[in-house]
């Protein structure tokens, strides 16, 4: 999958989970989603990402979201690289792991949905959102 299918595939995915969230009563914060699919989408964007702006894209209270941060960059999910040579400013990336995950997560909703519109599972010309041309 290139860069441009895999953004679709997010933005589809983010779009369904929204919904979801919508149409059910119950309020519940997808935290994890969110922080994930903003730092996936920053980082094929090459966009900075900071612990602040994720802890807003998760949707959480300022300090759950900070312990979030944490926790994630404890299991490795989450890199810190510091932007300078003192180590004071730091910004956020995605682990390989976390990439490789993501990734196999949506091809994986890319081919459910392929398979759901006829195309069979051996078929690799299914673009998703894109023009194959």
């Amino acid at each position: 999958m290139n860069r441009n299918e895999i953004t679709t595939l997010l933005k589809f995915v983010d779009k369904t989970r929204l919904l979801f969230n919508r149409s059910i009563s119950i309020k519940t914060i997808d935290a994890d989603w969110n922080i994930f699919s903003y730092v996936i989408i920053n980082h094929l964007d090459n966009k900075i990402t900071t612990t602040t702006s994720i802890i807003q894209a998760s949707g959480l209270p300022f300090a759950t979201g900070l312990r979030r941060v944490k926790k994630l960059i404890q299991e490795k999910k989450l890199i810190q690289r510091s932007k300078t040579k003192s180590g004071k400013s730091f910004s956020i990336h995605p682990s390989n792991n976390l990439i490789k995950e993501f990734t196999d997560y949506l091809l994986s909703i890319k081919k459910e949905v392929a398979l759901n519109l006829g195309y069979s599972d051996f078929n690799d010309n299914y673009f998703f959102g894109t023009s194959h041309r």
